[in-house]
């Protein structure tokens, strides 16, 4: 979509009528003693953690507890749905792979289910497996339980789609 002031070749995200944003960062961030990683070269974050589930766990108590309302897993959501407002979009990886992506290029009935947001998706059946089959702290495990329980059955129904 083209400026509605005129300008040539300036576009504007049709969600906000604002120009689009565009994200450079190669930040190192330390939420409650849990290590990340985040880069960006444009509308695309990647957020690298061996411990997504203690990395959410440990947001509302960082960000103040005015935010918290809901808990982290609300907190996600309202996060992802302001991130595909402006066009941006981050993906949670592991080095087992890709474990959840929220804002713009998201879109899952789990998400919204667990979050509140459609705009938070849930990475591949694999890399989530493999993260939950993993050692998960006992605090996460309360923060994740429904995650993982969504998750589970996301993946259920697919198998079960797939030989119907």
């Amino acid at each position: 979509m083209t400026d509605p002031t005129g300008s040539a070749g300036r576009t504007v995200n049709p969600a906000n009528g604002l120009p689009p944003l565009a994200v450079f960062a190669d930040l190192r961030i330390e939420v409650d003693g849990v290590p990340a990683h985040l880069t960006s070269a444009g509308d695309r974050l990647e957020l690298r953690t061996e411990r997504p589930f203690a990395l959410l766990a440990g947001l509302p108590a960082t960000i103040g507890p005015a935010s918290a309302r809901g808990g982290p897993t609300r907190l996600a959501g309202q996060a992802a749905t302001l991130l595909a407002e402006n066009g941006v979009g981050i993906d949670v990886v592991t080095s087992r792979g890709l474990v959840a992506r929220l804002g713009a290029g998201a879109d899952s009935r789990v998400g919204r289910l667990v979050t509140g947001s459609c705009a938070v998706q849930p990475g591949s059946a694999s890399a989530v497996g493999r993260l939950l089959a993993g050692s998960v702290p006992a605090g996460a495990v309360r923060v994740g339980g429904g995650v993982l329980a969504a998750a589970g059955a996301w993946y259920l129904g697919r198998l079960l789609r797939r030989r119907a």
